[in-house]
């Protein structure tokens, strides 16, 4: 027994931003891809095989989770494998326990997922604990686990030297496998609602031509049918076209104070965006009236220099 681990800390770009001048830490809407990472997490008590494991606590499963050879295995030493515990599988979660290892509708086999024929001998093994040898696609792992057509699925896609802290585990990244992403995140969309207060602002399919985009707030929600589908270009083979996510400052008393901490964010997310190669930039109605102070005070001073030059 005692207190649930704490979430697993992982390289993100809120996580640097949220460390910026007169931020709130920790934010107090997470962003949506935290609640995403929070809800693949993939260890939960219908990962083990006991005909009471769905009664009980969350401070129960994260000891089991803790002490799993398999997690342990992926995760180091116990209680390194309570990294892995999921929440938002428990059946008195918000989401009545549909978190995406447990509705995800794909698995995992030896060519994506390095560990996945390990888990399946473990599971054989019959002293494993666990309820199953599949590893279900809708979870999140360290990204340097997964594999595309022979080669590491992410290893293009950050930085070399980043590259290297997460293979030598000197930087914990989660993700999804590539393949799976979408159809997950579709999954998530239509049995979570915690999202919802994190306003991520995305564009869905519509029902009637999917080749069109609508607010995905105006798709209702089903699991059963995935009605909700993230909107990826009239071919529906593309990215999703805009996302965002709310931060959140304090002590914004005078024009200073937000010229301060808008130096400070843009600083941090610079420093990000060349680090990993992302796309990303921060905007709002007040970041955009507050940014012009940044400079205005030297244009004026140029201004009014150049303008005593022409008089005299």
């Amino acid at each position: 027994a005692g207190a649930p681990p704490p979430a697993p800390q992982y390289y993100n770009l809120f996580g640097q931003v949220e460390g910026g001048k007169n931020m709130i830490k920790p934010l107090p809407t997470p962003p949506w891809y935290s609640v995403y990472l929070q809800w693949l997490l993939p260890c939960s008590w219908s990962s083990f095989d006991d005909p009471e494991a769905e009664n009980w606590s969350k401070e129960d499963v994260a000891a089991a989770c803790a002490t799993s050879p398999w997690y342990s295995k992926i995760a180091g030493p116990a209680p390194a494998g309570a990294a892995f515990f999921n929440p938002r599988c428990q059946l008195s979660d918000s989401s009545g326990g549909a978190c995406g290892p447990r509705v995800s509708r794909a698995f995992l086999n030896e060519t994506e997922f390095l560990y996945a024929d390990a888990k399946q001998k473990m599971y054989d093994g019959g002293t494993s604990g666990l309820s199953a040898g599949t590893v279900p696609a809708c979870t999140a792992w360290p990204v340097q686990l997964y594999a595309c057509d022979g080669k590491p699925c992410f290893e293009d896609a950050f930085p070399a030297n980043l590259w290297r802290d997460i293979k030598d585990r000197k930087t914990v990244v989660l993700g999804v496998h590539p393949t799976y992403f979408y159809e997950c995140l579709n999954l998530f969309q239509n049995n979570d609602q915690l999202h919802d207060m994190t306003s991520p602002s995305w564009n869905c399919e519509e029902a009637d031509d999917p080749s069109r985009k609508t607010a995905c707030a105006a798709v209702p929600r089903n699991a059963t049918s995935v009605a909700r589908k993230i909107w990826r270009g009239k071919d529906g083979a593309g990215q999703m076209d805009f996302t965002r996510s709310r931060v959140w400052a304090k002590d914004l008393k005078t024009g200073a104070d937000w010229v301060d901490t808008i130096d400070s964010i843009r600083h941090r997310m610079n420093k990000f965006v060349r680090r990993t190669d992302v796309e990303a930039y921060p905007t709002g109605r007040l970041w955009k009236f507050y940014s012009q102070y940044r400079w205005l005070p030297q244009k004026m001073a140029a201004g009014m220099g150049y303008s005593l030059l022409a008089i005299f």
